[in-house]
């Protein structure tokens, strides 16, 4: 068997349909096993196991840690291939225990690699999505020597928080989806506005035609982050959604109390609202 990379491989098992894939999953994490499984889902890509624990993740064309600090700025490309090559020497001195990047320590290190792992899981095994056709084969080998830099994560874990990002995305549909084309707005609001690093990285990566999926892309973050800032800055009249007429900003009843809390208050009866 040849994995997408090119390796040649022992495949082990081989599955199709999300539910029995995630489900047999959890019985390799319980029963301890180590390997790779490779999914072809709602993306490409992989989950690393190591002794029934997730300890890495690949995803094509999206964000995993190599994107998240490559498209940042923060990573040079040869400065990843050389954090890859020295975990995959056995000789001589022990490899760094976290890429070269800019400003980057192990407790982010351990935070970007949870993230992106849980943004493979949820793109590769989407919840609640009987028509993405998902494929799996899962080896007893393939696993990067590179994954044994960070920490490894529950199965039982990542499933829950893979359902808790759809709920999310459930309460957000009425606002905004990862598809939905959005656009920044005229400025309506009255007096300055405060937005946090993040959200100004966003709102300076929206192009025509942006989705907040194109933007994670962009930025070589996760797409559920990127939907959530996106319904922030709606929420602040900031940003809209994008139709033939125009862009336009959901009213603010279409934003969740559970997530956003009361609405902000309308000046003027204007539907936009105002600080």
């Amino acid at each position: 068997m040849t994995a997408p990379d090119g390796r040649r491989t022992d495949a082990t098992q081989y599955l199709d349909g999300v539910h029995a894939i995630v489900e047999a999953l959890a019985a390799g994490a319980a029963a301890g096993r180590t390997g790779t499984a490779w999914l072809m889902g709602g993306n490409i890509g992989a989950l690393y196991f190591r002794n029934g624990w997730v300890v890495g993740a690949e995803l094509e064309g999206a964000a995993w840690v190599r994107t998240m600090l490559v498209n940042s700025g923060r990573l040079a490309p040869t400065a990843w291939n050389d954090f890859v090559a020295a975990w995959a020497r056995t000789d001589g001195d022990p490899p760094t225990a976290v890429p070269d990047a800019i400003g980057l320590g192990a407790p982010e290190w351990v935070a970007l690699g949870r993230e992106a792992t849980t943004e493979a899981a949820f793109e590769l095994l989407p919840p609640n999505r009987p028509d993405v056709v998902a494929d799996m084969v899962f080896q007893r080998d393939g696993v990067p020597p590179w994954t044994g830099s960070g920490r490894p994560i529950a199965f039982s874990w990542l499933r829950w928080e893979m359902d808790r990002r759809q709920s999310v995305l459930d309460l957000l549909q009425a606002v905004v989806t990862p598809e939905s084309p959005i656009a920044r707005l005229a400025d309506e609001r009255v007096g300055p506005v405060q937005v946090s690093a993040q959200q100004w990285r966003f709102l300076a990566a929206l192009s025509d035609g942006a989705t907040p999926r194109s933007v994670a892309r962009r930025l070589g973050a996760s797409t559920f982050a990127t939907t959530i800032l996106a319904a922030q800055l709606m929420r602040l009249g900031m940003v809209g959604r994008r139709s033939g007429a125009g862009a336009w900003r959901p009213p603010p009843e279409a934003f969740p109390r559970s997530l956003f809390g009361a609405a902000l208050p309308a000046v003027g009866g204007a539907r936009v609202p105002r600080g």
